[in-house]
């Protein structure tokens, strides 16, 4: 993860959407979690998060946006459930008359990690049985529906995919 999240900043400062402060690694993360905090907001929330969302708290508290179509990854202090953080899209996307049950539960259980106050957003959908996984969904108002990654890596390796290009174009 440590690996990705490198060649994420690379690709981020390379493109250019955002001003970032680097330090000479072309790092743009933020001081690492410990496993207390971790072990906190697991409890304030009632959870075990998935192995990748604590390696990578465990390397950068947070993210920054690395471009200007992607969000920001949350702190633990701000994470919430998305229910919590904004009740009114959370109605929205819980009507049963317009969205299938089985969303509409995710939706309802859906913790916010990155996005808020932003175009987009990052969910981590947690799983009804222990033996089920995690799922990881962005949101954008841009974006039909959910836009489903199989992990945190998965999403990350797409950006820098997406950051790759962008400058190609350009």
């Amino acid at each position: 993860m440590k690996d990705v999240l490198n060649k994420l900043s690379k690709a981020a400062i390379d493109l250019g959407d955002y001003p970032f402060e680097k330090d000479s690694a072309c790092w743009i993360g933020y001081n690492p979690a410990t496993d207390e905090e971790i072990k906190k907001t697991e409890s304030r929330l009632g959870v075990n998060f998935p192995s990748d969302f604590k390696e990578f708290m465990k390397i950068s508290n947070g993210f920054p946006a690395t471009s200007s179509i992607e969000p920001s990854f949350l702190s633990l202090s701000k994470i919430d459930y998305t229910k919590n953080i904004d009740p009114f899209l959370i109605k929205l996307w819980t009507d049963k008359s317009v969205v299938p049950n089985e969303l509409a539960e995710k939706y309802e259980r859906s913790i916010t990690i990155g996005g808020i106050n932003e175009e987009q957003m990052f969910m981590l959908i947690p799983p009804v049985n222990s033996n089920d996984d995690w799922e990881y969904w962005k949101f954008a108002n841009w974006i039909p529906g959910e836009e489903p990654y199989s992990s945190l890596k998965d999403y990350f390796l797409r950006v820098i995919e997406f950051c790759k290009e962008e400058i190609k174009e350009n």
